[in-house]
Parts: structure tokens; C-alpha cells; sequence
């Protein structure tokens, strides 16, 4: 489950970048065809990236259609993504002052292909990086009603040296909201509805500049079967071999992720319900 929600992370952290690049781009340049044009040389040098159309209106925002993103640098490189549609809404009445701010990003149907996890502590290292790279203002006045992602799907394609097997989510939506217009104190909430693997829902707090991750994720009405099992190592394991569950269970989990300093804290709490049927022992 912590695996899941970190790669979800990845991209509710590279969506952010994308918004905050079309925004900076948009207030140098109001043509569809150069803020496309400034887009995709910014992207250059994290990736490969390719765009059918980016048109802008002033009333509604920018809209990006069939945005295509494929990694190359260090940080991104084994990682692909495609999004059908971009919106990037704005205030009007800002327009009047001579300002083109983005209050608000919706990602529609977003797909993101890993091909090996990063691992936590590498993932909230290169975060602190590049906010501290950015040089981002504790306060602005952009995406205060944060980023939206809507069904987005994921496969993640594990070391073949792992046991771990493939992992391929669909149905999660995302909320992204900085706390009190603060980018130092950002709220992620979101959920999972997937066909094979059951209901999900979480909660993080992201501190760049520290950093720190707080999780809290729930399991929820998950059908026991020995594909769920054999997601937990060991554990899993050995209670399908010795017992066979049969039921619906609900699980939670509460996770501190704190690399101050790179001295890699964490804590770790449960809670677990459960509902067996007979075939329980």
C-alpha cells in the first residue's frame, strides 16, 4: 500500500511542475502556439515530451491536449506518462491588472508507467532539492485551489530481480492543495477504486523544505483472497498457507517519513478491522 501511494506521489509532484512551467510561460506569452513552444523547450531537460495542441482562452484557461512525457535525466529517467487533457484554469479578474494567474490544474485520465520504484528516502531528497532550487516564496498566489487528477492509472513494473510482480492500478483521484496558500505545507487526498485490488483511500502531508511525508492510508472492504495475501511478505504468506481467510477485511495505516538531515527517520502505527466469514480458523 506505502509503495502505491509514494508512486502516486511521483506524480502529483510532476504534474505540479508542469503547471507551475505552463504558468510561468504563460504570463511571457499569450499565442496557443508559443506557449506550447516555451512548454516543451523547459521540458527538454527532464525528458522527452510531445504535444498535440495547447490553446488558450481567456475566460476559461489553457487547455493541453495529448501531453506525452518520456524521462531522461537522472531523476526522471524509467518513467513515462500521458495525459489526454490538461486544464489549467485561471482568475479573470486578474486579467484586468495585467496578471495571467492559474488557480487551478485539472489532469483528466492521466496514465504513468514506472519501470522501478524510487525508493522514499531518494524521492523526498530530490523534492527538498529542486523547491530549494526553485527557490519557491512560502506564499503565492497561484493554484490556490490546488490540482485535481482524475482517474489516473498506473503500472508499476518491478526490478525482475524482485519477487514483487507487476502493479497496475486504475480509478485514482487526487487532490492537491497547498495548506493555507503555503507550497511549505502542502495536503494530498485521494482514493483508489480498482476493479482487481479493491477500495483505497489516503491522506499525506508534504513538507519540501524539510523533508517530511505523513501518511495515512485505509484499506477499505478489500476481499481476502491469496493474491491480497501475497502482498504482505512473510506475514501474508503464512496466514493464506495455514488458515485460507475467506471475508472482506478494512485496514489502516499511519506512516512518518522524516529525512531532516538525511538521518532517514520513521514511524509506524496500525489499525486493523476485520470482518471473516466461516471458512475462517
Amino acid at each position: 500500500m506505502k509503495k502505491t501511494i509514494i508512486i502516486v506521489l511521483v506524480v502529483v509532484c510532476f504534474i505540479i511542475g508542469i503547471g507551475t512551467f505552463i504558468y510561468i510561460f504563460a504570463r511571457r506569452a499569450t499565442s496557443d502556439e508559443a506557449i506550447k513552444n516555451r512548454l516543451l523547450d523547459m521540458m527538454k531537460q527532464f525528458g522527452d515530451t510531445k504535444i498535440d495542441s495547447v490553446h488558450i482562452d481567456f475566460l476559461e484557461g489553457i487547455t493541453v491536449e495529448n501531453l506525452s512525457f518520456a524521462g531522461t535525466s537522472e531523476d526522471t529517467r524509467g518513467k513515462s506518462l500521458k495525459i489526454p487533457r490538461i486544464i489549467l484554469k485561471h482568475d479573470p479578474q486578474n486579467l484586468i491588472k495585467g496578471q495571467f494567474v492559474i488557480t487551478n490544474a485539472i489532469v483528466i485520465a492521466p496514465e504513468l508507467t514506472v519501470e522501478k520504484p524510487t525508493d522514499i528516502w531518494s524521492l523526498l531528497n530530490t523534492i527538498k532539492v529542486n523547491f530549494d532550487k526553485v527557490a519557491v516564496p512560502p506564499y503565492m498566489n497561484i493554484l490556490r485551489q490546488g490540482v485535481e487528477i482524475r482517474n489516473l492509472k498506473v503500472h508499476i513494473k518491478e526490478d525482475p530481480q524482485t519477487s514483487s510482480p507487476e502493479i497496475k492500478l486504475s480509478g485514482i483521484d487526487i487532490m492537491v492543495l497547498p495548506y493555507a496558500g503555503s507550497f511549505k505545507d502542502i495536503v494530498i487526498k485521494g482514493s483508489i477504486d480498482d476493479e482487481f485490488l479493491g477500495n483505497y483511500s489516503f491522506a499525506m502531508k508534504l513538507f519540501p523544505d524539510i523533508p517530511r511525508l505523513d501518511i495515512e492510508a485505509c484499506a477499505n472492504n478489500v476481499m481476502m483472497s491469496k493474491e491480497f495475501c501475497d502482498r504482505f511478505p512473510y506475514i501474508g504468506k503464512m496466514l493464506w498457507e495455514d488458515y485460507q481467510p475467506v471475508g472482506k477485511i478494512d485496514a489502516s495505516c499511519k506512516v512518518r517519513l522524516d529525512n531532516t538531515d538525511k538521518q532517514k527517520k520513521d514511524g509506524l502505527c496500525h489499525r486493523r478491522q476485520s470482518s471473516w466469514g466461516e471458512g475462517y480458523a
